[in-house]
């Protein structure tokens, strides 16, 4: 296959097209989520914080779930900020900020996050921050990271190597996912809760990749004719350690 990266790194994908893969996926996880969420002590959160919250999907369908008074969701994307803004308007204390969730870790009950830790550079120094402004038996919950080391592919056409060297030049983690009890038992927490689902062989979004890829019109994805594939996503629950 082909991959382009002539693309300058600092120009930042359509927001219309986020928007559409955030949502698809988020539809498309929804039995996922459910299963995840009948694990946590949703009530007894009174301040939750989300890092790397996009567009705000996630923020909303807690909003009608928990009874916490606070909720603070980061990214660095005005645009989808904007967005979250309108779809949680009017549920209370919901605040979102338009900063690194590297650097910015307020205190609260509960973290919660889809698709973020992959994109942190040394995830177990950030969950031990993480780990300092959460309560005793405080929670993080990961309603998804994929692992792109369990890429299968019908026929092969070396797209799973281009994708996890995408990623490795973003500076992202392919294969967090595969390894994330161990990174969090080494930032102290204990697996409550943890699994992962391996999607069926389909044909792939093209709008991903596409944008993960740096394709164009000029230097479109080619791919084998009936080219399916699939990979894992992982899903835990984590509790703060005593100490």
């Amino acid at each position: 296959m082909r991959r382009n990266r002539e693309s300058p790194a600092e120009t930042r994908p359509d927001i219309g097209a986020l928007t559409e893969i955030y949502t698809r996926q988020f539809l498309e996880l929804t039995p996922l989520r459910r299963h995840i969420l009948s694990h946590l002590p949703l009530r007894s959160w009174e301040c939750i914080v989300e890092p790397g919250c996009g567009t705000g999907l996630l923020a909303a369908e807690l909003s009608e779930l928990t009874s916490a008074s606070f909720y603070t969701g980061i990214d660095t994307d005005e645009r989808a900020l904007a967005l979250a803004v309108k779809r949680t308007s009017g549920t209370g204390e919901f605040r979102f900020v338009c900063a690194d969730a590297l650097e910015f870790v307020p205190a609260a009950d509960a973290y919660v996050s889809s698709f973020f830790l992959a994109t942190v550079g040394d995830p177990v120094a950030w969950l031990r921050k993480v780990r300092r402004v959460l309560p005793e038996g405080g929670h993080y919950a990961v309603f998804g990271e994929y692992d792109y080391g369990s890429i299968v592919e019908e026929p092969e056409s070396g797209l799973a190597d281009a994708l996890r060297e995408s990623f490795g030049a973003d500076g992202f983690s392919a294969c967090l996912g595969g390894e994330m009890n161990g990174v969090f038992e080494e930032a102290g927490f204990t697996v409550a809760a943890s699994g992962s689902v391996q999607g069926p062989l389909q044909e792939p979004d093209h709008g991903f990749l596409g944008l993960q890829l740096g394709c164009t019109a000029a230097h479109p994805l080619d791919l084998p004719v009936n080219f399916r594939m699939s990979w894992s996503i992982v899903w835990g629950i984590y509790t703060r350690q005593a100490g």
